[in-house]
């Protein structure tokens, strides 16, 4: 599996302070919480992991599977819990 990084994932990665070796553990240990097949050029997904306690969230898409796969890396964020729930793998209803 290789790894791309958008250059807005690059930004958010240095404005948080989430290095490369993180995000990829956090993409191949993670849980997926959102699939979006519609995305183009390849289909995406939203990926829920934890470092040292804190969640991220961390959207990326596929261009292949096993190996051989590039993982395309869009961006990453930490999810606010004014607009998740309580396990960060839902949004919370809009009021």
């Amino acid at each position: 599996m290789r790894f791309r990084y958008t250059r807005h994932a690059v930004q958010r990665m240095a404005e948080r302070g989430l290095g490369v070796e993180k995000v990829e553990d956090i993409i191949q240990s993670g849980t997926i919480i959102a699939r979006y097949e519609d995305d183009r050029p390849f289909p995406s997904c939203l990926i829920l992991g934890f470092d040292a306690g804190k969640p991220w969230h961390i959207v990326y898409s596929a261009e292949g599977s096993g190996p051989d796969a590039v993982v395309h890396v869009v961006t990453v964020y930490q999810p606010d819990p004014l607009e998740w729930n309580y396990t960060f793998t839902e949004r919370k209803a809009r009021t």
